[in-house]
């Protein structure tokens, strides 16, 4: 089955390069219970993904597109490097989609990558739950009297 999608500029065969990521993943991302600014952030730092598991979409372009502060993209980064999700490397200011999750290239090059994972990717620390907790707007709220 051969797939495309198409930008204003050019068509991309999905089959010879695309955006691989586990099927788990979205099962187990609204178990995280993650804010829905972690699951924008998320979802900018995965759309940025280069070759391989490379991001370097910064704060500040993050902020921009999301309308919001960079201080909020601060904080919505921490739930996510803390569950493995993401991660970096010294100083550096790229984003390292966690490669067990996400990969950009060939399926091939994805799995040569995780026979030899390198050693300082993060393991994906995830409550494994059968049934989703409920959201926080899912409970009732507390009224002042």
């Amino acid at each position: 089955m051969k797939m495309s999608a198409t930008t204003a500029t050019q068509t991309v065969s999905i089959e010879e390069y695309g955006l691989l990521t586990a099927h788990d993943l979205y099962r187990l991302l609204p178990n995280m219970i993650l804010t829905g600014t972690c699951r924008d952030v998320w979802d900018e730092i995965l759309y940025n993904i280069e070759e391989g598991y490379a991001s370097p979409v910064t704060r500040a372009e993050i902020a921009e597109r999301l309308n919001i502060d960079e201080t909020y993209v601060s904080h919505a980064t921490k739930p996510l490097t803390e569950a493995g999700l993401i991660f970096r490397r010294g100083r550096e200011s790229v984003w390292y989609v966690n490669p067990q999750l996400a990969f950009k290239g060939s399926y091939e090059d994805w799995q040569a990558l995780l026979a030899d994972l390198p050693d300082d990717i993060p393991e994906v620390q995830a409550p494994f739950y059968e049934v989703r907790p409920p959201r926080r707007r899912d409970q009732p709220r507390l009224r002042a009297v």
